[in-house]
Parts: structure tokens; sequence; C-alpha cells
């Protein structure tokens, strides 16, 4: 009995003791955490106030003064195009090169990404000699304290989104480069809080960064030089090609298959031609954009908007949620900014089909991404139809617009990973194991 009560008394002292050590231990974690977050929230403000004055954006560029260069620093392509976020900044760079505000343009970034930006350039008729490659800014960091070793004495326009305005200037005035920030921003992203909370512990970094290397390069230009741009994109030219003067493939036919309804064909494709590898400032665009592509194309070819249209005075953007409207429309206010009102079945992939099926009526047919659905496909599909891709789970992973049919083929136009005219059948089965076609033309 005694030796009970003993066992009983040591095993409710060894809990207590293990109690209180899960206890501190906790309150050490909660610590460290913390400090932590008390530490970054210090680091984002430092950084946040090294950007002074009024901001710059690309609505603006007509009231800038001349620089030197235009730095774009890269960031994810998507196989052979630059994603959204880059395709921003290539095009602001451009935009200041056509107006003579800086006389040359250089990208900076991954090999992979720097080849992708320079043929973006490339195709849209900046000279080859108006173009520098640094292949190894692998960072923003590096971007610009390598720029501003190469470039000495040479004053700079940085191309980027407002989001990391504050640490590019950061990182200029360390590396005591003479640039300014051009805030690119003309789309609306589709996760505004994870890029936001990326960026703010990315500010963390900046400071341990500039703490440890003083505003110089991780790697020299002196050790590692500028790259020069590859040979096939100087020779061949197909890397000079704009979506306007593609010549279609030799077996492309565009072909109503049901003239008499209200939907044109021929207008919805020839839409579609024109803003596949760019967009239409007449609409937000948005950085998964083939929802919102494949809407506009639809009412160029006359498919009527439907809903009550509205536009907010104060934000830039208002979405209707409102499954029975399908609507994009746009003003601009007294300081050049456009602010957009659209629908989400315009823009949002799910909320589209379920539009088009059940408030429109149209057909939805699906196929295997193999020999035998591609034949089914071919013998079904029509020009001015939407593809619709599955992906393995069975989900929706991008939509394009039929732009012709071929031999035992059909192209496509779509927007995100920026296609024209590619050809339906040459998708990656594995990447897309089914396909679908929204049937556009009534019969």
């Amino acid at each position: 009995m005694i030796k009970g009560n003993i066992l009983k008394k040591y095993k409710k002292a060894k809990i207590t003791k293990i109690q209180i050590i899960l206890l501190r231990s906790c309150m050490i974690c909660f610590a460290i955490i913390l400090f932590g977050v008390l530490i970054s929230m210090i680091n984002y403000r430092i950084i946040q106030n090294s950007y002074k004055g009024e901001k710059i954006y690309q609505q603006n560029i007509n009231t800038l003064t001349a620089r030197n260069i235009a730095v774009v620093p890269g960031t994810a392509v998507l196989e052979d195009t630059p994603n959204a976020k880059c395709k921003e900044r290539l095009d602001t760079a451009e935009l200041l090169y056509k107006k003579k505000l800086v006389t040359a343009i250089l990208v900076s970034g991954t090999k992979k990404e720097t080849n992708v930006m320079c043929r973006y350039l490339l195709s849209h008729k900046i000279p080859e000699k108006c173009i520098l490659r640094d292949a190894a800014g692998v960072s923003s960091y590096e971007t610009i304290t390598r720029a501003a070793e190469k470039l000495s004495g040479k004053t700079i326009y940085f191309c980027t989104q407002e989001l990391y305005a504050a640490r590019s200037q950061f990182f200029m005035n360390r590396a005591k480069l003479n640039g300014k920030v051009v805030c690119v921003d003309t789309m609306f992203y589709s996760h505004p809080w994870k890029t936001f909370l990326r960026e703010y512990f990315a500010d963390s970094k900046a400071i341990l960064n500039v703490l440890i290397y003083h505003g110089n390069p991780k790697q020299s230009t002196k050790t590692v030089g500028f790259a020069k741009l590859p040979s096939e994109m100087t020779t061949n030219t197909k890397y000079h090609i704009q979506a306007q003067s593609q010549s279609v493939p030799d077996d492309y036919r565009v072909t109503d298959s049901n003239p008499k309804d209200y939907y044109d064909v021929e207008k919805a494709v020839e839409y579609a031609r024109t803003y596949a590898l760019k967009r239409n400032p007449d609409y937000p665009a948005f950085e998964n954009n083939c929802t919102n592509f494949v809407s506009q194309c639809l009412a160029a070819g006359g498919i009527s908007m439907t809903g009550k249209e509205t536009i907010s005075n104060t934000k830039r953007l208002k979405v209707s949620k409102k499954s029975t409207d399908w609507y994009s429309v746009s003003k601009q206010d007294s300081k050049k900014i456009k602010h957009y009102g659209t629908s989400s079945a315009f823009i949002n992939t799910d909320d589209f089909l379920k539009y088009f099926q059940e408030e429109l009526g149209y057909t939805l047919s699906t196929f295997d991404n193999t020999y035998e659905g591609k034949l089914k496909c071919y013998q079904t599909m029509a020009s001015g139809d939407v593809v619709v891709l599955y992906d393995s789970d069975g989900s929706i992973a991008h939509i394009g617009l039929i732009s012709g049919m071929g031999d035992m083929n059909a192209y496509y136009c779509a927007n995100t990973n920026d296609r024209l005219d590619y050809g339906v059948f040459n998708i990656n089965s594995t990447m897309y194991p089914r396909f679908g076609i929204l049937h556009m033309s009534k019969q």
C-alpha cells in the first residue's frame, strides 16, 4: 500500500516536471517567434522609409526626363514566354525606350529568364545593340549591385511592380546607383496577400544582404561579366516576329460553322490573334488572364454582355459575383488612371463555364488527350470554340479560343501562357490528360 502511494506520487511528480518543461519550451518558442515578427516589422519600416517622394507610374511616363538605361529584373517565365509580371516590366522598358527616355535596356535574371526576355524585346523591334543582358543577376540585390558596378556613372529607370519599389530603391541607395523606380503595375494579381507576405519577409533578407555585403555584389561583374545575346536570337527572324505579322500555318483556315447565328467567328478570331501576345487596355489584365481573354474574344464576336455594369470611383477594380452577370467595362479618372467593372463569370474559369452552360445553354464536350480522343474531338470542334485543358486531378488548368482548323489539327490563342495559333493536339498529354470543347456555334 505504501509502495503504491509512493509510486503514484512519483508518477505525478514526473508528469508535473514534463508539463513544466513543455510550458517553458512553448514560452521560448513564442518569444523567438515574437522576436522574429518584431525584427521583421522594423526591417519592413526601414525598407519602406527608403522610398521618399512621389511614386512614378507607367501611366505618367510622359512627364519623365531622359536617363541612360532601363533595368528590368527577371522573374519566372512560362516555357518560352515571360509571365505576367515579367511582361509588365518589359512593356514599360519598351515604352521608355520608344519614347526616347532611355537609350538601352538591361535585362537581368537567370540564363533562361534573360533568354526569354531578350527574345521578347527583339520581337517588339528593340534593336539588338540596345539590349544588355546580365545572366548572373539572379536576385534583385544582385541585379542592382551588379548594375551599379558595371554601369558606374549611368542613370537608370528600374522597372518593377509597386510592391517591390521600396526594396529596389533601398538597394539602389546602398549601391550608390543613380536610379528611380517606375511602377509598372497594369494588372491585378490572383493572390495579393500571398505576394505581400513574401515581400514582407523579403525585406529582412534585404537588410541582411546589405549588412553582409555592404552594397557590393556577391558575384562581381569583374569575375562574371554581362552576357551576350544568344547568336540564334540575332540571326533567326522568328524572334523578331510580332502577333500581327506572324504567318499562319499552311493548313490554317477559319470557317464559321453557323453563319446565321449572332456569333461572328471571324471577328472573335481576329481579336484573339491581335491580343494573344499583348493586353487590351480597355479591359483589366490579370496575372492569370486566360478566361478574361476568352471572354473578350467572345464579346468581340458579338456575344452580348449582361448585368448591371458598375465601376467604383475609389477602387480600381470592382467585381460582380452574380452568376447571371457577364460583362467588363472601364473608365478613366481625372489622373488618367483606369477603373474597371467586371463580373466573376467574365474572368473566373469555373464561373465562366457555368454561365455559358447553365445561363446560355452551350454544350461542353470532354475528351481524353489520346490519339482516339483527339480524333473524336477533331470531328466535333470548330473555329471560335473554346478549348478547356484539365489537370491530372480533373481541375481546369487553362482555356483558350480555337483560332483555326487545319488538316487533322486545330490551333488556339490564349493568354497567361501566351499562345498564338498553337496546335491543340500538340498539348502535353502528361500535363493535361483531358481537354474539353465548349461549342460556341449553336446549330
